[in-house]
């Protein structure tokens, strides 16, 4: 991919040169999924412990990519067979996902009593500047327009600065339909010259059931803020100029 200045990679160079500006935006998230029959009063301490090692060690990593000892996007850290076919793929318009796993010093972390989710998707956004990109990504009074019908409410429930607190009611459908309430607490990180990091975790899930009634009511929460941790994610975006 190609920076904007004159740092070039060699996929890049070789693609005629434009004067528009290309937002590149990769989704990183992870979660915990209880196995079937527990809820959250089942949770054990070290489905726990287990997990926040998980999201420590991916932490660091990406602590890496931020401070530029590592390549700051996916792409650019494919090997160079591989690279030209997924910026391809990307220039077609698909969204390349991948299943990933953070391992420790070699090994798999065991989640004992639940199930880690770790997933990473890019999407190439043709003459989308960063600016318009993160207007977008903040606009969450208007999720519930855009995102419909996946968000069917949506608000900001407090801001302070680059610091969001939002709620989304999801609905999702796959068997049977379901809607959750869902509350997160949003952080975008500016690192200089044009990228930005959005850490995004979920501190409040709870299942709404006769949604839309007079009878709507919630279940128990199975997210609470005492387990804020349980569901994270990261977006990173970096502008490019071709």
């Amino acid at each position: 991919m190609v920076r904007q200045g004159s740092q070039r990679s060699h996929s890049a160079a070789r693609m005629p040169q434009r004067t528009r500006v290309i937002a590149v935006v990769s989704t990183v998230s992870c979660w915990i999924a209880l196995i079937p029959g527990a809820a959250a009063a089942d949770l054990r301490a070290d489905t726990v412990a287990s997990f926040e090692r998980y999201v420590q060690l991916t932490e660091t990593r990406m602590l890496e990519e931020t401070s530029g000892r590592r390549p700051f996007l996916a792409m650019d850290r494919l090997p160079e067979p591989d690279r030209p076919e997924v910026l391809a793929r990307l220039r077609r318009g698909e969204i390349v996902v991948e299943r990933l796993e953070t391992r420790d010093d070699g090994r798999t972390v065991q989640v004992p009593g639940g199930m880690c989710h770790h997933w990473r998707g890019t999407v190439f956004a043709q003459a989308a500047g960063l600016a318009r990109v993160v207007a977008l990504m903040q606009s969450y009074d208007g999720y519930a327009d855009i995102y419909r019908p996946a968000v069917r409410r949506s608000r900001t429930i407090s801001r302070d600065g680059d610091r969001f607190n939002v709620y989304l009611q999801l609905f999702m459908k796959k068997v049977i339909s379901v809607v959750l309430n869902t509350e997160y607490d949003v952080q975008y990180l500016t690192i200089p010259p044009n990228r930005m990091m959005v850490r995004s975790y979920t501190t409040r899930i709870a299942e709404a059931e006769h949604p839309d009634t007079a009878d709507e009511q919630e279940k128990p929460a199975w997210v609470d803020r005492h387990h804020r941790r349980k569901s994270g994610g990261i977006r990173s975006a970096e502008r490019e100029q071709v």
